[in-house]
């Protein structure tokens, strides 16, 4: 009940204004992607300090691959999920949703996104608290996201949330821990 009542709360702030709408669906999607773009770039060349990468240092090229790992993890995780938990996204559940964009079908739960997103989010806290906080906001916005778009319910972004993160920490922990390869 619980989650059907804020799932209709959030899907009723869209449909009142085109920009919100635009705002949500770029969030919800394109968003996602330039994000770990974004993420990759920003621990490649402001963290290191060299651009390039050919001249990248042995700590730069572990932290892009244990933070892509977590991810890739976070990715195959939910998949697998979703392929034991088939659950009808919003749009699907014949309770007169009508989404701001058509994603999937029988695979709402754990939310991907919100899985990987989070994923990715605590692993780079290792790496950077700063940036590691950025992107656990952006994880919370896209996944709030998803719900105003109607192709999640909230269980779904919250379960999401909670995988990815401890994903993210147990991949984090594992590939970061060494002191000599985080920075502050």
């Amino acid at each position: 009940m619980i989650n059907l009542s804020i799932f209709s709360w959030l899907h009723g702030l869209a449909g009142r204004a085109d920009w919100f709408d635009w705002f949500v669906e770029f969030t919800a999607n394109p968003f996602t992607i330039i994000s770990i773009g974004v993420l990759m770039l920003v621990i490649f060349i402001y963290l290191d300090g060299r651009p390039g990468w050919l001249l990248a240092s042995r700590t730069t090229w572990r932290r892009i691959i244990v933070v892509g790992m977590s991810g890739f993890i976070g990715w195959f995780g939910s998949g697998f999920l979703k392929s034991l938990i088939i659950k009808p996204r919003p749009f699907m559940a014949d309770i007169g949703v009508e989404p701001l964009f058509t994603y999937g079908a029988f695979d709402s739960f754990p939310s991907g996104h919100a899985t990987i997103l989070m994923a990715l989010a605590v692993s780079v806290f290792f790496v950077n608290k700063k940036l590691g906080l950025v992107y656990v906001f952006f994880a919370i916005v896209i996944g709030l996201s998803r719900v105003v778009a109607g192709v999640h319910y909230p269980v779904d972004i919250v379960a999401g949330w909670i995988i990815g993160a401890v994903i993210g920490f147990v991949v984090g922990w594992i590939g970061l821990r060494n002191r000599s390869v985080n920075a502050k």
